[in-house]
């Protein structure tokens, strides 16, 4: 009780996933267009919520990395006996501090009386067994195996109230980390196909911006042409005003051909990429309910794995990153905007103030 009012009081100041999904800004209309009014409303309108969503993430992951370092002596500890094995004192103290400069020799040392003290076998049984096993001697294996096995159920404890208990935890451990693998599958599942539609649509991107280069091309070399032109005529002395002035209007309505070229590449994609994200638009809210009780699992696991419940900030968690996650794509809408319309341009250019 007194955990889940903790839980309670401490996520009464936090913002919910649904909460900052309702926040974002709609997919940006006509994102093709010049950077007109409502796109940097768009764009300001998506900051602000991604300034605030991207603060309360690292809060909270901070929360947890500071609270989990804080009880790192005792995960430890509490992981020790979880494990099973029977430590000594000494064991134990060795354990839990860093054994970065221990020896190779002292680590081995150590491995060595845990594994006779907790499995019956010296380390030098260990790598006897692993030389059968690359000479592929089953024979030899087979018999230390049994002789193994026989010894040790002689040197097992009757005490089977205890023996079942600890089936019946693993069993316990076991069903959440099934529970939390389904969701897992459900989301990676449920979200795949549109990481499929977007892989799908920049694979076409990819295909079209070769092309769009193809098309390009020959105007850039006519381009060429009449400059190379010019310079000869400079050069020889023949240069005009009426030619210059061709010139110029030659290259002018070659540039517009170029600027159409790289107009029109955005909009077949972009609007694929609108409708991809008007899907997840309806489908992240609805992976809510499943993100929290992955979070909530998550911490359940780790409990019963080292002892230490994480803090009110992990529940949520993955929500949020999910929102996050969709805000950025939000955030690459113009992303296949090469160029304005020009018309727009031109416009936005009379109307802008001084």
């Amino acid at each position: 009780m007194l955990f889940v009012c903790t839980i309670v009081m401490s996520s009464q100041g936090q913002k919910s996933a649904l909460a900052y999904f309702k926040d974002l800004p709609g997919p940006l209309i006509d994102p093709c267009e010049s950077d007109t009014l409502p796109t940097r409303l768009y764009k300001e309108q998506l900051g602000r919520v991604n300034k605030v969503l991207g603060s309360d993430i690292k809060a909270r992951k901070k929360e947890v990395n500071d609270h989990m370092i804080g009880h790192k002596e005792e995960m430890k500890e509490t992981m020790m006996k979880n494990s099973g094995l029977t430590l000594t004192p000494e064991q134990m103290q060795k354990m839990k501090q860093d054994n970065k400069h221990m020896t190779q020799e002292q680590k081995m040392k150590m491995a060595d009386e845990m594994m006779q003290q907790n499995a019956n076998i010296s380390m030098k049984e260990v790598e006897a067994r692993k030389a059968d096993s690359q000479k592929k001697d089953t024979a030899a294996l087979k018999r230390w195996s049994q002789a193994y096995a026989t010894e040790n159920m002689a040197d097992q404890p009757a005490d089977q109230a205890k023996t079942e208990a600890e089936k019946l935890k693993m069993k316990s451990l076991i069903d959440l980390s099934k529970e939390l693998s389904d969701i897992q599958a459900k989301l990676s599942g449920g979200g795949g196909k549109f990481t499929q539609q977007l892989d799908l649509l920049q694979k076409d991107a990819d295909s079209a911006w070769v092309e769009l280069q193809k098309q390009i091309q020959p105007y850039l070399d006519e381009i060429t042409k009449i400059n190379e032109a010019k310079s000869r005529r400079i050069k020889d002395g023949n240069d005009s005003e009426d030619a210059s002035k061709g010139d110029f209007e030659a290259i002018k309505k070659l540039q517009e051909q170029i600027h159409l070229l790289k107009f029109l590449y955005c909009e077949p994609l972009t609007s694929r990429y609108v409708k991809i994200l008007e899907g997840l638009s309806q489908y992240i809210p609805s992976t809510f309910d499943d993100c929290n009780r992955m979070d909530e699992l998550n911490v359940e696991i780790n409990y019963r794995q080292t002892g230490v419940r994480m803090p009110a900030g992990a529940l949520g968690l993955s929500a949020l990153l999910a929102v996050q996650d969709y805000a950025r794509q939000l955030g690459e809408i113009q992303k296949y905007r090469l160029v304005g319309h020009k018309e727009m341009e031109i416009k936005s250019e009379i109307g802008a103030e001084p």
